[in-house]
């Protein structure tokens, strides 16, 4: 979900990229909050065929919330979804899961897909994870409308996975050893464009009526606001869909009813464009040791730095709004400090190479806080993801 990677000698965030992700680095459980800034223009249930807002941003696949910290356990409740009149030949999925960290990192999920073929309408509850290639692994059918119930428990080595349609009486629940020995710092409730493996892009997303979330949970609590975040959803055909705000642990999902803010869509404009260069200054990184070349540093960082001055200067050029004026001058003082170790990669000797990217890592986590208050205060989604979903 464009959160970095790994360095073997330590954590070392693709910066700009989290400037695009911005999730916050905390994730801490309390009591239930109202969710931050843009899902509340999603369409709610009530509104299923409101007409919603398209984009050409690429704001990723999912549309739903997640959350930051030590996983053990998520949970949910929701309806399902009906493919509506006029969709084309398309897939959708609706899902909770757990992630951690990597490329691909430990992942699992359960939940519905939403599918519209030429001979019918298909819905069915599925579950999937790294070890099945996120291939939904079928469980049950469902039909529009019925209430479904979903929990992932992760204990003492093993997942256990469980959906209960309490309208049909239908469920499954089952353990896996799959992915159960590994950490997990992210829980998900999402409504997904399904990306078709074969080709490596998202199916036609469908219309469909709105979901609803109910009881969203994350080891045994309501998602506490501090380590919330949420993404918008742009399908093939350039509609967004959002997640409203967060009440009593339950949000709807449907489509953005008003557009973004000029300033917030601009700030995420400039942290996409630089993506490239930091996910690929974080995956070069991940593999240098002790016995890198010392000019093959120099020149990862040097490109790096060429786009944190780019994205330094596109931040000075664009009036923002007062209100974000004091958050924005902490943002680029962040870049700044990040920009002047960066300038230092050349002269690092081997042994002081470890502590050089320790470094890079703190203030690569600076940077990414405060450009989760920036991102907050427009109210704009996190962007980018890490897997492709079930095919």
């Amino acid at each position: 979900m464009g959160l970095g990677g790994r360095s073997s000698l330590v954590a070392v965030c693709a910066a700009i990229a989290l400037i695009a992700s911005g999730c916050s680095a905390s994730g801490r459980r309390g009591a239930d909050g109202a969710g931050r800034g843009g899902g509340a223009a999603a369409a709610s249930e009530r509104e299923p065929h409101a007409p919603g807002i398209h984009s050409s941003f690429p704001y990723g696949p999912f549309a739903g919330y997640l959350w930051l910290g030590p996983v053990y356990s998520v949970r949910a409740q929701w309806n399902v979804p009906r493919v509506l009149p006029g969709s084309p030949i398309s897939r959708a999925a609706t899902w909770i899961g757990a992630q951690g960290d990597g490329s691909p990192g430990p992942f699992i999920q359960v939940g519905v897909t939403e599918e519209r073929s030429l001979l019918a309408d298909s819905y069915y509850a599925f579950w999937s994870d790294v070890k099945h290639d996120f291939t939904p692994q079928r469980l049950f059918e469902v039909h529009p409308g019925d209430q479904l119930r979903a929990t992932l428990v992760h204990d003492r080595g093993r997942w256990r996975v469980g959906i209960v349609d309490t309208s049909a009486h239908e469920h499954s629940r089952f353990t896996t050893g799959q992915e159960g020995r590994a950490d997990f710092d992210t829980a998900q409730w999402y409504q997904e464009d399904v990306t078709n493996s074969l080709v490596n892009r998202p199916f036609a997303y469908p219309r469909l009526t709105a979901v609803h979330f109910s009881h969203i949970a994350v080891d045994g609590y309501a998602p506490d606001t501090g380590g919330l975040d949420f993404h918008w959803l742009r399908a093939p055909d350039g509609a967004v869909i959002a997640p409203g705000p967060l009440h009593h642990r339950s949000f709807a999902v449907g489509p953005l009813l008003r557009p973004p803010s000029a300033a917030g869509l601009r700030f995420l404009q400039i942290a996409h464009a630089e993506d490239g260069p930091a996910l690929t200054f974080d995956s070069l990184s991940s593999h240098w040791s002790a016995k890198t070349p010392g000019h093959v540093i120099a020149a990862a960082s040097t490109v790096f730095l060429d786009a944190l001055h780019e994205n330094l200067s596109a931040f000075r050029r664009y009036h923002w709004p007062h209100r974000v004026d004091h958050r924005m001058r902490r943002l680029i003082g962040a870049v700044e400090t990040l920009s002047r170790l960066m300038r230092t990669a050349p002269s690092i000797s081997r042994q002081h190479r470890g502590s050089w990217l320790a470094d890079v890592s703190n203030a690569s986590n600076t940077l990414n806080d405060e450009a989760y208050d920036v991102r907050a205060a427009l109210k704009m989604p996190a962007i980018g993801a890490a897997y492709t979903g079930p095919a």
